[in-house]
């Protein structure tokens, strides 16, 4: 729980002081159940600073990989990290652009922007724009070599060693794409919600090894 104290000056000159709680839970599956881990936030910092490192706007996409939670912003344009096993706060990532989606591997971070897509290592020391990406995907999944972008009711598979598109998949009139995807590596499945018809079902699209859909 993330407890912070803040100093509001009224018209009359009185101080008046208020005290506002944030709790930040994050819930993801970890081996044999789940796991709940309660952020905070940087310690030793006066309660001035603190609420100044907080976000006007919630986080747009939280996922997990390995002990790292990363939650993505739009506004501002940043994404934040936070290390499950040391309980602290890694460095702040801003951006240029606009981000719409993420999705994190052995492979890296890959981040889906209003204008591209781009591939960061997972310390951030090098990154690489995937030309052959749509940019402004609604949502993107991952499976080792294989990245999914989804826009527009359509999915393309890119291989990330080379960013070569090798899969492509649409349907009529796009009542058979999901606009957010879950990859299920093991299974080598895509599932999503349909979109456009009620009532919704879930979608399930196989794809093989080399990424062809």
């Amino acid at each position: 729980m993330i407890k912070q104290r803040f100093v509001v000056r009224g018209t009359s000159g009185l101080l008046m002081f208020a005290v506002v709680w944030l709790s930040m839970i994050v819930t993801a599956n970890a081996g044999d159940g789940q796991h709940v881990q309660r952020l905070g936030t940087p310690d030793g910092l006066p309660p001035e600073q603190l609420a100044a490192t907080l976000s006007p706007a919630p986080w747009i996409r939280k996922i997990q990989f390995a002990d790292t939670v990363y939650l993505l912003y739009q506004f501002p344009f940043k994404l934040e990290r936070y290390d499950l096993v040391t309980e602290t706060w890694l460095p702040t990532q801003n951006f240029d652009s606009v981000p719409t989606s993420i999705a994190v591997g052995s492979e890296g971070v890959f981040i889906g922007f209003n204008l591209s897509v781009m591939q960061f290592s997972l310390d951030f020391s090098s990154s690489q724009t995937l030309t052959n990406a749509w940019p402004n995907p609604t949502d993107i999944g991952l499976d080792t070599n294989l990245l999914f972008v989804v826009k527009d009711r359509e999915i393309q598979t890119i291989r990330v060693n080379d960013g070569i598109e090798v899969g492509h998949y649409t349907s009529i009139g796009g009542y058979y794409t999901p606009e957010r995807i879950t990859v299920v590596r093991s299974g080598n499945v895509i599932y999503g919600a349909q979109v456009g018809l009620s009532p919704q079902d879930i979608l399930r699209i196989p794809y093989d090894s080399s990424g062809v859909l």
